[in-house]
């Protein structure tokens, strides 16, 4: 395995976007960061029904929402961490893999920016900086 300032970038900016997946799975399982400030709204949450199915309750999909986004972050960034550090050539060869990161990864910088806090973009943003940097640096 020859380790090149391109692999260990796009390694790095995989490593930090997983975090925050990880950071977010954890937020829902483990504290009320996601709940919703009024007790009154969290009661009529779980009583709500979705017309998908009524067995569903609001509060659940939100929930199932939320640790599905985590673990599509979280998987996207071990496989392209992995293709980075392990198969670096494979990886660069790959227009379309290429391609996939750096949309997957503008894709949720431009969602931060329009729905959620500072930090997620602030590390969005960082994540997608080393990407492209890295992929930059291959080709040079």
């Amino acid at each position: 395995m020859t380790l090149t300032s391109s692999s260990l970038l796009i390694a790095c900016s995989s490593l930090l976007f997983g975090t925050l997946g990880m950071l977010h799975l954890v937020y829902t399982f483990r504290t009320n960061a996601f709940h919703p400030t009024d007790p009154d709204l969290l009661t009529r949450l779980r009583q709500a029904r979705l017309y998908l199915s009524y067995d569903l309750s609001l509060w659940s999909a939100w929930i199932g929402f939320n640790a599905s986004h985590s673990l599509g972050i979280v998987a996207v960034s071990l496989i392209f961490g992995y293709l980075a550090l392990f198969h670096h050539g494979l990886l660069m060869d790959s227009r379309l893999l290429i391609a996939t990161n750096v949309i997957f990864f503008a894709a949720f910088l431009l969602l931060a920016k329009r729905y959620w806090s500072k930090t997620p973009l602030v590390g969005i943003a960082l994540s997608l900086l080393l990407n492209v940097v890295g992929y930059a640096l291959a080709d040079s």
